[in-house]
């Protein structure tokens, strides 16, 4: 059950989400009919001219927003310069060249 997403639509707590589903069995009616969550909001995103998906489902999110953040972090990496290996690289010459103070 996406207990949150039933908080955040309804203004309802947490708390009162899991007592109405205690109260009610929607736990089992959840697990026979399982349905998608889709979140009401735009997909503008698009590939070849047309929308990379119909919608963005609740049970999916956090997936994608974990592949949005290790997007960006490549991104943001590349542009700067600072790859892990060129920076472990630099750190070796400098520590080993000759007449270096790190020696």
């Amino acid at each position: 059950m996406a207990r949150i997403l039933v908080a955040a639509t309804t203004g309802a707590s947490l708390t009162q989400v899991d007592r109405f589903t205690k109260r009610h069995g929607l736990t089992s009616l959840v697990v026979q009919r399982p349905g998608r969550c889709p979140l009401q909001v735009p997909v503008t995103g698009r590939i070849e001219g047309r929308p990379w998906r119909d919608h963005v489902d609740f049970n999916e999110s956090a997936a994608l927003m974990r592949h949005l953040g290790t997007a960006a972090a490549i991104i943001c990496l590349y542009f700067t310069g600072k790859r892990p290996q060129e920076n472990g690289a630099e750190s070796y010459v400098m520590q080993h060249s000759a007449g270096s103070k790190y020696e």
